[in-house]
């Protein structure tokens, strides 16, 4: 689950500020101190946290998702450390754009929608950290879409 509401911090109203922080990122810390005590009562556990790329690289009009976004981030990092002693696996997964209602607000329309990752091609990337062996650990991983454009010697895009 998460809110996208991206604008300017000056046009971003405080209860779009508290929306997106509660669901994006308070709702995160809650469901994993739930986790954490499932994972006491088993002895291991995985926590697979859905993420962007947004928490990693800010963009205009990303005021309030941006945050909630390297928040989450640094959740997974810490819960990461917390746990990888005590047989928790904790990875997160930084989708780039993907094909979804959620980025609607942000002007993007169809545009660009076959260059986007879509919502299966990451029922396939989460499971992944629970199927690796034990003594291996994923804590992040990156999704995008490959475009077809290659970049030549000179910076220029070519087609492949």
């Amino acid at each position: 689950a998460g809110v996208g509401i991206f604008a300017k911090v000056s046009r971003i109203k405080l209860e779009e500020w508290d929306k997106m922080i509660h669901t994006n990122l308070t709702g995160s810390f809650y469901c994993s101190r739930e986790a954490l005590s499932i994972f006491e009562r088993r002895g291991a556990g995985y926590i697979v946290n859905v993420g962007s790329l947004g928490g990693k690289n800010a963009f205009a009009g990303g005021a309030a998702c941006n945050p909630s976004k390297f928040g989450l981030n640094g959740i997974s990092e810490a819960l990461l450390l917390d746990t990888r002693y005590d047989n928790g696996h904790v990875s997160a997964i930084l989708p780039g754009s993907v094909a979804t209602e959620f980025g609607k607000s942000e002007g993007g329309g169809e545009s660009g929608e076959n260059r986007k990752v879509h919502p299966g091609d990451l029922t396939q990337a989460v499971p992944l950290s629970p199927q690796m062996p034990e003594r291996t650990m994923v804590s992040q991983s990156r999704s995008v879409r490959l475009s077809r454009n290659v970049v030549n010697g000179r910076g220029r895009i070519v087609s492949a």
